[in-house]
C-alpha cells in the first residue's frame, strides 16, 4: 500500500513539473499588446528559453536559465514573462546597452559593474534579423 501511494505521489509531481515547463510565457496585458502593435512588432520570439546574468564580470555574479518570450519593434525590445516585464529597453532608456553574438546565441547587456543584468538567447530564425532589430532599438537609447 505505502509503495503504491509514493509511487502516486511521485507521479503527480512528475506531471505538476511537467506542466510548469510547458506554461506560454507568451500572452501580453491588452494595453502592452496595443502598444507593441502600435509600434509595429517587427520579431516575436514567444517561450524560450533565456539565461539571465546578474553583476557579470563581479565576484558577486550568477545567473539563472528560465523560460520568457521576446518581443522586438521598431522601438521597444520586450523580454518577459505573460505580463511581467523582465527587461524593457526604448529610446527612454539610459543604462549602457551592449548587443553581440555568442556564437548561435545573442546577448544583451544592459547596465554595468554590479547593477549589470545580461540576458542572453538563442533566436528561434535568423540570428542576423534579431541582432539588427535589437541594435537598432539600443542604438536609440544613446
Amino acid at each position: 500500500m505505502r509503495g503504491a501511494r509514493a509511487a502516486t505521489i511521485v507521479a503527480l509531481a512528475a506531471v505538476a513539473a511537467l506542466a510548469s515547463c510547458a506554461r506560454d510565457t507568451s500572452p501580453l496585458t491588452a494595453e502592452l499588446d496595443s502598444r507593441l502593435q502600435t509600434e509595429g512588432i517587427v520579431l516575436r520570439g514567444p517561450n524560450l528559453v533565456f539565461r539571465h546574468s546578474h553583476g557579470a564580470g563581479t565576484v558577486e555574479s550568477r545567473w539563472e536559465e528560465r523560460r520568457a518570450s521576446i518581443v522586438v519593434t521598431a522601438q521597444t525590445v520586450l523580454i518577459h514573462d505573460g505580463d511581467r516585464t523582465l527587461l524593457e529597453l526604448t529610446p527612454r532608456t539610459r543604462r549602457a546597452i551592449q548587443v553581440r553574438r555568442d556564437q548561435g546565441r545573442i546577448r544583451i547587456r544592459a547596465g554595468e559593474g554590479r547593477n549589470a543584468d545580461a540576458w542572453s538567447f538563442a533566436p528561434p530564425d535568423s540570428l542576423g534579423a534579431w541582432v539588427e532589430a535589437i541594435r537598432a532599438v539600443a542604438a536609440q537609447s544613446r
